[in-house]
């Protein structure tokens, strides 16, 4: 749904698939993620995958933040963002987002402050990265933690 031509898509693939077993487990979905969002800007595709999205593993520091995002609610938030995003491809719109985002009973001025947080490219729409980074935010903050001041940096990787 990225719009990407399938050269682009494959040489994606084989950099984000960093332990070249056909599949994408979740960190080199992310990987994908953000080379697809960079492309989807018009920036080149590197010939190698870049050091920083080699170790997307959160530092031990960060083992019990709430702001890591586990396996499975990856999951669950990109198959929440599949359902959304079916008008726009790769992305789901700033009213789709709201629509969803208002369900969660939150006040307005968080869910404003967690749309700006995930938003990275500020384009008024949510690539899969971001939405996923937009999700977990309204469930932390349904959870009882305050929204950050600034985008946590477990969520930084994810919404890249």
């Amino acid at each position: 749904r990225s719009g990407l031509p399938e050269a682009d898509l494959a040489h994606i693939w084989r950099l984000a698939d960093a332990d070249n077993d056909g599949q994408l487990s979740p960190d080199d979905f992310v990987r994908a993620l953000h080379l697809v969002s960079l492309r989807r800007q018009g920036m080149d595709l590197p010939k190698e995958l870049p050091e920083e999205l080699l170790h997307l593993a959160p530092a031990p520091s960060a083992a019990g933040s709430p702001w890591a995002v586990t396996d499975g609610q990856l999951s669950a938030y990109m198959r929440v963002f599949q359902a959304h995003a079916a008008g726009t491809p790769g992305a789901v719109t700033a009213l789709a987002a709201k629509d969803l985002f208002e369900r969660s009973q939150l006040p307005q001025g968080d869910l404003s402050r967690i749309w700006q947080l995930a938003d990275i490219d500020g384009d008024g729409q949510l690539t899969a990265g971001e939405f996923a980074c937009a999700m977990h935010l309204v469930s932390c903050r349904r959870d009882g933690f305050d929204v950050p001041a600034s985008l946590p940096e477990e969520l930084a990787v994810a919404a890249a």
